[in-house]
């Protein structure tokens, strides 16, 4: 092969190249566009799609992709806040206070502390029958409460050395959609299936633009809209669920 032609092939290969490059970062933002479905496979079944019933590890994973939390793993392993951008606590150690980013669930509707205080009371209230799957997040809470929309106040009965992890895994849910099935005894807790009234009203970290540092997550097809924004966090695992007391 001449010199030439060699020349020739270098050439052709290079603009093949630029015209196959993808587009720029800019053209790539212009077209993006709010709404829509996300959908993420898994080699796993769900064993449940509601919270109060599921216990499978998959199930958890999904979790993490469709309900807000206060505090998230950041890749260094450490705790910082996810929908919580701040927090305080009492000097006696009883007194949680989070601030918490205004945001809309996947349905419009606003997402407030009212839904995390609504959320962690009804775990509370029903510890020992429906919801006591859940209770070991909030262990030794006894009233969250919501001043105004973005505050979020949890009392607990004692100093609680792993307040933040537990909270890792307090799965808040849209009160709009949960409150109206929960019936005598909180049997609607167990029964509903989220499953079947697809799409899910969440509040998916994956809608947000600063969620590029998270890990891939497996979710059912949720609606994509949030204001909130997540970063990476370690897998949860069936033997993470029980959370020590």
């Amino acid at each position: 092969m001449n010199a030439r032609r060699l020349l020739c092939l270098i050439a052709l290969a290079l603009a093949a190249v630029a015209t196959a490059a993808p587009a720029s970062p800019a053209a790539s933002e212009k077209a993006v566009k709010d709404g829509g479905i996300v959908r993420m496979g898994t080699t796993e079944p769900f064993d449940s799609m509601n919270p109060f019933v599921a216990f499978q590890a998959i199930s958890y994973e999904v979790f993490t992709n469709v309900y807000p939390v206060l505090v998230q793993y950041d890749t260094h392993f450490k705790l910082i806040g996810d929908w919580a951008k701040s927090w305080t606590t009492s000097k006696d150690g009883l007194t949680w206070t989070f601030k918490v980013k205004p945001g809309k669930w996947s349905d419009g509707k606003p997402l407030t502390a009212d839904d995390a205080a609504w959320t962690g009371n009804t775990i509370l209230k029903f510890k020992k029958g429906a919801a006591a799957s859940l209770a070991p997040f909030i262990s030794h809470a006894t009233k969250l409460s919501a001043p105004d929309p973005t505050t979020l106040v949890i009392k607990y009965d004692k100093a609680v050395a792993n307040v933040l992890p537990q909270l890792e895994q307090f799965f808040i849910l849209p009160r709009h959609v949960w409150e109206p099935i929960v019936g005598s005894a909180a049997k609607g807790l167990k029964d509903y299936d989220p499953g079947a009234h697809l799409p899910i009203v969440g509040a998916a970290p994956s809608t947000s633009p600063s969620t590029t540092r998270r890990a891939p997550r497996s979710s059912p097809a949720t609606r994509a809209t949030t204001a909130r924004g997540r970063t990476s966090t370690p897998s949860a695992s069936a033997g993470s669920r029980t959370p020590t007391p």
